[in-house]
């Protein structure tokens, strides 16, 4: 092979080599891939927030049912933290629930939960709300990751939290956080007992709520 064939050969090869992109060509780039970044990141943030609502659903259904087999086969109602300092919690929970979970009053909003875990497995753990804030009291000087419970007990002197229309005796009904992170029961709040509603916004203001008599739950201390 001749020294100029060999040229001729290494040539192309060193014209390749010595090509790069322009400084324009990298801002494109660069730009593209910001707006897709633009588009993506929100949708993935929007679609992990539906499926943290779908689950709170799902598991407050679930929840109510188990709640209400224990009603059924107990002849009582597990202590939401409005009743559990009154004078038959503390009985209660050594005569029915046979020292299950922590000695009434409550401090975490776990505690309603655990009559239903032992001895017969009501439920198999204890709940887990996907908005909620371990550690960060949410307005009730309680803290915890459950959902919130409250109920009408048939041995409590009336309706633990005020709603519309009023539970039942015998009735409870569950809260989620929600998108917003926040429980709004103090009564100097402007709004509070709000249930969530998508069509105000993805993240909005209000708590996801189940009732067992399967409806929503309106604080009647809630302004417009």
């Amino acid at each position: 092979m001749t020294k100029k064939h060999a040229d001729e050969m290494t040539c192309p090869l060193q014209r390749i080599q010595s090509k790069g992109f322009t400084l324009i060509e990298l801002l494109i780039v660069v730009a593209i891939i910001g707006i897709l970044a633009a588009i993506a990141v929100p949708n993935f943030m929007n679609a992990r927030i539906r499926a943290k609502i779908s689950r709170a659903h799902a598991d407050m259904r679930a929840i109510s049912t188990a709640i209400q087999q224990f009603q059924l086969e107990r002849n009582t109602m597990p202590l939401d933290f409005w009743t559990d300092n009154s004078d038959f919690a503390i009985e209660r929970w050594e005569t029915k629930f046979h020292r299950v979970g922590p000695m009434p009053p409550a401090t975490t909003l776990e505690a309603p939960y655990y009559p239903l875990t032992s001895p017969v497995s009501y439920l198999t753990g204890l709940p887990k709300d996907p908005f909620g804030m371990p550690g960060v009291d949410i307005g009730l000087s309680e803290r915890g990751e459950a959902y919130l419970y409250c109920a009408h007990d048939p041995d409590a002197p009336g309706q633990s939290m005020a709603t519309v229309p009023p539970l039942a005796r015998g009735q409870h009904i569950m809260m989620s956080l929600g998108p917003d992170r926040y429980f709004g029961l103090i009564s100097e709040w402007p709004r509070r007992a709000t249930p969530y509603d998508p069509t105000n916004g993805l993240i909005s203001e209000g708590q996801i709520m189940r009732r067992s008599d399967g409806g929503l739950a309106l604080d009647p201390n809630s302004k417009p």
